[in-house]
């Protein structure tokens, strides 16, 4: 292996003549133009379309919680109305309230009505009974026995319905507080003789059908009467003292707040010109007074003179509206904190592609970098780049020849300044991990070495084939023998890993790449030891607790806990996870979900049965090989490679060599392998790099 000295070299330029570079400046400043333009409108409609999908999503979230909250206040209203129909329907619980309207002294009476009352789970003690003319028969709480019944009692007594019970809303008694009723007729014959009527503290309502709910920092849920005032607590009862609208500290907002737009902010200090009763409702408030259901997402002001949104109801059969609000300014955040991000992208951009033009120029009468980035070849050390085959995580990947043997390889580099410390200690650890291995079935590594001007590099085998990710993708599913076919080599090399003390950590698919080596096929070559995890990197400080380190889809457990759990047992799981994979042709779990998801059904949920994933029978020692592997527990997995390879070794379908060339010769051409070269000498594609 090469450390060293190797300068990166390039043939030297011709010169471009002044009115070619004339011509390119002008043609790049039209170009830039034009591109700046582009980016300009690309940011008006990113930020239109933002907008668009913000008020969309919070326009369903909130109609769903609308829905939700709506439903369960409909469903409190009818359960007590319910309940209260079971005593009117109750002929001796009626036939008492008529004993008691006729006298009111009956003590076998009351006692007969209470004990009716309490067979239904309703407050006996709390029940009144009031006659046609106002009189208390039977008192309670604010209605006192023998005298009339409050006027605003005896009013909505007059206005409650005579054939059914009903639950009058919260309303203020002078000198009593805030009450509500429930009422219940009493009829003798047809005829309408007084009511039963429990008074309803104003918390049963606060408890119930008027709790509200929150969304985010300022949305908020109310409950408001045909009159439009507030029949719940508001959110923020520091406001509405500090403009005015409520009492001292303690002060309920129940029936004490008008839902009126004053016009201005009331939070800023700003206060409205017009008496509040003077004022219009806020538009919810109106809408819903109207009868009508709806939202609005375009803005509006809310009873503090925020600008908000929201979605209301009016629930016909108790006479009450519900508002569900949120602060546009909250709603719309991601919007606003754009605002400047795409502003300051175009002013980036637009130096940016300035600065590319000058810099293209500056190429153009210096053809040594064009000719790096191009298909002219270039020389690095000993090895002549003949052209890029592609980008990975870590580097570039070129075509590469070496000088004197002309042997081909494939040469992997970091350009200097375009990684941080630790990505160039990684890049060095994965080459001194993989070459340290020997394994036939591990990716071979060259050379390695460092030019004059800090560019990194190492020199591997270059590998005509497919990755099992792309492979499967193209493809489809493996049949079982071959399966265990490439899944023993994968084991062999993993093991020898093993051996030396290593994890690899990211085994997966698109990391196992199958290729032929002088004209045999389904040689598995298993790449990218960048994650690999050793004793001496976790000294390095390579290898980060309480850091999630490879491709969750292929994950074990474990390891969402922490990269410091890498064990043997990890790679096992992969494997069981990369042989799901090959035999079904899609991963363990869905790889749809986010993240959070995935991390659970990885630690809690029960990994499918392939042969019902694929609906057809299975190997049966396959199907117990990956089962096993899938183990939650680590403990519960088998111990080795070398267990794994036994098991592999149960598995009665085969997979011989005259099916491996067989099925590269039907479908080689379709994954871009020629398969007359792959019989001979490897050409073009190297690992890690595109399709």
């Amino acid at each position: 292996m090469a450390e060293g000295a190797h300068a990166l070299q390039v043939r030297a330029p011709g010169r471009t003549t002044a009115r070619t570079a004339a011509a390119w400046r002008r043609l790049l400043a039209g170009v830039l133009l034009a591109l700046v333009a582009l980016d300009a409108a690309a940011a008006v409609l990113v930020h239109a379309q933002l907008d668009r999908t913000i008020r969309a999503r919070g326009k369903s979230a909130m109609e769903t919680l609308m829905a939700a909250e709506a439903a369960s206040s409909e469903a409190w209203f009818r359960g007590r109305r319910a309940t209260l129909d079971g005593l009117r329907l109750d002929g001796e619980a009626m036939a008492a309230a008529r004993e008691v309207l006729v006298a009111p002294g009956d003590a076998e009476a009351v006692t007969r009505l209470r004990a009716a009352a309490a067979r239904r789970d309703i407050e006996a003690e709390a029940l009144a009974v009031v006659g046609r003319d106002g009189r208390v028969a039977l008192g309670a709480h604010v209605l006192v026995a023998g005298e009339q019944a409050p006027a605003d009692v005896a009013k909505r007594l007059a206005e409650a319905p005579v054939d059914r019970a009903s639950v009058v809303l919260p309303f203020a008694l002078p000198g009593a507080g805030k009450h509500g009723l429930d009422v219940v007729p009493v009829k003798d014959g047809d005829a309408l003789v007084g009511w039963l009527v429990r008074p309803v503290d104003v918390a049963e309502f606060l408890a119930g059908p008027f709790r509200g709910a929150t969304l985010l920092k300022s949305g908020e849920l109310y409950a408001f009467n045909r009159e439009g005032v507030m029949l719940s607590e508001s959110r923020f009862p520091g406001e509405l003292r500090q403009a005015g609208l409520l009492g001292p500290d303690g002060a309920t907002t129940v029936l004490e707040v008008e839902l009126r737009d004053p016009g201005v902010q009331l939070s800023t200090g700003q206060r409205p010109q017009e008496l509040r009763r003077n004022l219009p409702f806020t538009r919810p408030v109106q809408a819903a007074l109207s009868g009508q259901d709806g939202e609005d997402f375009v803005g509006f002001r809310d009873y503090r003179g925020v600008r908000c949104f929201a979605v209301w109801r009016w629930m016909r059969d108790d006479g009450y509206g519900l508002v569900l609000e949120v602060d546009e300014a909250e709603a719309l955040e991601p919007v606003r904190l754009l605002r400047p991000l795409l502003l300051g992208l175009v002013i980036v951009v637009g130096v940016v592609l300035m600065g590319a033009a000058w810099l293209f120029l500056a190429w153009w009468r210096a053809e040594r970098r064009a000719r790096t980035l191009g298909d002219e070849a270039a020389q690095l050390g000993q090895y002549q780049l003949v052209r890029k085959l592609g980008e990975g995580g870590m580097g570039v990947v070129y075509e590469a020849r070496h000088a004197l043997l002309h042997r081909p390889a494939a040469l992997k580099l970091m350009q200097p300044g375009t990684f941080t410390v630790e990505q160039a200690a990684r890049f060095e650890r994965e080459v001194q991990v993989t070459a340290a291995l020997a394994h036939p079935n591990t990716v071979s590594i060259f050379d390695y070495g460092k030019s004059d001007d800090g560019t990194f590099y190492y020199v591997m085998e270059l590998l005509e084939g497919c990755d099992l990710e792309r492979l499967v993708h193209a493809t489809g599913p493996m049949p079982a023998g071959r399966v265990a076919h490439v899944l023993r080599q994968v084991c062999g090399s993993l093991a020898e890993a093993h051996l030396h003390g290593l994890v690899h950590r990211d085994v997966k698919p698109a990391n196992v790449y199958l290729t032929a080596r002088a004209g045999v096929f389904d040689v598995v070559k298993l790449l990218d030891f960048g994650l690999v995890k050793t004793d001496n990197a976790k000294a390095a400080g390579l290898t980060k607790t309480q850091l999630i380190m490879g491709t969750p889809l292929y994950m074990a457990p474990e390891l969402f806990e922490g990269a410091e759990h890498a064990s043997v047992a990890s790679d096992v799981y992969a494997v069981g996870a990369v042989a799901f994979w090959l035999l079904t042709g899609r991963p363990v779990f869905d790889d749809t979900k986010p993240l959070p998801d995935l991390m659970m059904e990885h630690r809690a949920s029960i990994p499918p049965v392939p042969s019902k994933s694929l609906g057809q029978p299975v190997d049966a020692a396959l199907e117990r090989f990956i089962a096993s592997c899938l183990a939650k527990r680590p403990g519960d997995r088998p111990a080795s490679m070398e267990a794994l390879l036994a098991m592999l070794d149960e598995v009665t379908e085969t997979w011989r060599a005259a099916d491996a060339r067989a099925w590269w010769l039907a479908h080689g051409a379709a994954l871009g392998v020629r398969v007359g070269a792959a019989e001979s000498t490897p050409t073009v594609r190297p690992p890690g790099a595109p399709g």
